[in-house]
């Protein structure tokens, strides 16, 4: 088992749903509030690992996209 993007996605999704729906029901806005930032504030290595593997993901498909077109430019002359 590991923390894949999959996974992550998930898992920070499911946080933010959850800290949504108590803001939503807790009469108590200033108590809500406060527990949605110290969850945030406590699960932020979570997302800057995330976007970290999305940034390489994405990286890395630019880098394949460049060297597959440069593949079928040489493939064409």
């Amino acid at each position: 088992m590991s923390l894949d993007i999959k996974t992550l996605r998930e898992y920070l999704g499911g946080i933010e749903k959850a800290l949504e729906a108590l803001k939503e029901r807790d009469p108590n806005s200033s108590r809500s509030t406060k527990v949605a930032h110290d969850v945030e504030k406590s699960v932020k290595i979570y997302q800057e690992i995330y976007d970290e593997k999305t940034r390489k993901t994405k990286q890395s498909s630019i880098y394949d996209d460049v060297l597959s077109s440069s593949a079928h430019s040489a493939e064409d002359e």
